[in-house]
């Protein structure tokens, strides 16, 4: 077989097939409308779940309750990044010493 003459949709079978013979599961693209859970969401803020609930009540933090479950859209999670975020203090001047 010419390597020019192999398609696109073949190189891409055989690389999924590599792939899955290999145990590597390609990557599907994340539904934009997800909700999160709070041990997700944790995660994608860098803190505990448990300090994650404490935020949430002290704060007012967006969510979405689905019953008794709560849930955080991407809106939800980058609406509280955006209102955590912190800018840093300016430079101290400092004084020079004279001797």
């Amino acid at each position: 077989m010419d390597p020019l003459s192999v398609s696109i949709e073949d190189l891409t079978k055989a690389l999924v097939a590599a792939l899955a013979e290999a145990g590597i599961k390609p990557v599907e693209p994340e539904d934009p409308d997800k909700l999160f859970t709070p041990g997700e969401t944790a995660v994608i803020l860098g803190i505990s779940r448990s300090h994650l609930y404490k935020l949430r009540l002290a704060n007012q933090w967006p969510h979405h309750m689905l019953g008794s479950e709560i849930r955080f859209s991407r809106a939800d999670i980058e609406a509280i990044k955006a209102s955590t975020r912190h800018e840093p203090p300016p430079p101290r001047r400092t004084r020079s010493r004279l001797k």
